[in-house]
């Protein structure tokens, strides 16, 4: 049976890595077995968790049973798609040597995208574990990230595919063929080496993208399932909260259902003016300390009510809030502390106020 299936999204800057760590280890604590992914190329979810550096693939966090944790490496998951596309070794080395190969890992637009779908499927079809958290990149990142396995299969399906493979385009059939007024023009502009680069290339390609077209396939299918929730996380200090509805809405295009709203960072409200009395009592400062309670009792009061009218397009969702911390959570300690706020009963979404 495959992985129950959430990715959290939301702009930069919001507590987004931190929800996702919250949420895994959350579903960790209930007995689940979690593997929690980033795709984001920052180092949070490491630093979230306490540990130095993560892994390509999942490891086992100390301290978390249950919880295992990786940050997608392009390199290293463009390396095992070919491995399990080129059984010959000598096709194996020449495809990494390859400058046209070595270009498309480094610093083709979306490389990393389209592997990671590689990894995401594969962890949530293997029996390991009972769900995988996507810690996604920011905001439009993220939609590019949804959006790759479209693009990709719009990328198969057309003329470029029958190129790359071979099957007849233009630049295979001067690239396969020694002679010809085509092959001929084509050395004029780019050089006989350079077409005979790139023959191999086409060549070798063949069996990697006939893998990748059924992985960006059944990527965009996990993305539709039932067991796939997507969550998104804004932060109630920034300007950015107001970008959230546009950001659900663009998921609604893509027909991807939000599944829940979490709000970072709200401002507590401050104890009681009676025990703000009391605790100033006899002091001298009564007066001032009553000052501070109305300034902060405003201020959360505020905070609040914006909140509340920049997120009411999200009447009838899940929402949870969580308060502000002193700083980012840096151990697994800290992100204990938030389990109160954003925990949930096993299939049943409960909204839970700050404090």
């Amino acid at each position: 049976m495959s992985a129950e299936l959430i990715f959290v999204l939301g702009p930069g800057g919001v507590g987004k890595t931190t929800t996702s760590a919250v949420l895994a280890l959350e579903a960790a604590a209930r007995g689940q077995r979690v593997a929690l992914i980033t795709v984001d190329p920052a180092r949070r979810l490491a630093q979230a968790l306490g540990q130095s550096r993560l892994p390509h693939r999942p490891e086992a966090v100390p301290g978390a049973d249950g919880l295992f944790a990786a940050m997608i490496d392009r390199g290293e998951a463009w390396s095992q798609v070919l491995e399990r596309c080129k059984s010959e070794p000598r096709e194996l080395e020449a495809l990494r040597g390859n400058r046209y190969f070595r270009s498309l890992v480094s610093e083709f637009p979306g490389s990393l995208e389209y592997v990671a779908s590689d990894v995401i499927v594969g962890l949530v079809e293997e029996a390991d574990y009972d769900l995988v958290v996507v810690d996604t990149p920011p905001a439009a990142d993220a939609l590019a990230f949804l959006d790759a396995p479209r693009r990709l299969g719009k990328v198969f399906d057309g003329e470029f595919l029958r190129l790359l493979r071979g099957g007849g385009g233009l630049m295979s059939r001067a690239a396969r063929h020694g002679g010809g007024m085509v092959r001929r023009v084509l050395s004029k502009f780019i050089g006989e080496a350079t077409i005979e680069e790139l023959a191999g290339f086409l060549q070798l390609m063949q069996e990697v993208l006939a893998f990748m077209r059924d992985r960006s396939r059944r990527m965009r299918a996990l993305q539709y399932r039932p067991e796939t929730r997507f969550v998104l996380v804004g932060a109630a200090d920034t300007a950015q909260l107001g970008d959230l509805e546009t950001f659900r809405d663009q998921l609604s295009q893509r027909d991807l259902p939000l599944s829940g709203l979490v709000v970072n960072r709200l401002v507590p409200p401050p104890p009681s003016e009676a025990d703000c009395r009391a605790a100033a009592a006899g002091t001298g400062l009564e007066a001032w300390a009553l000052d501070q309670y109305h300034l902060a009792a405003t201020e959360a009061a505020a905070q609040r009510a914006r909140v509340a009218a920049k997120t009411a397009w999200a009447d009838g969702l899940p929402r949870f809030t969580v308060p502000c911390l002193p700083s980012e959570p840096k151990s697994l300690e800290e992100l204990t502390l938030l389990l109160p706020y954003l925990a949930q009963p096993a299939g049943e979404a409960v909204e839970v106020d700050g404090p």
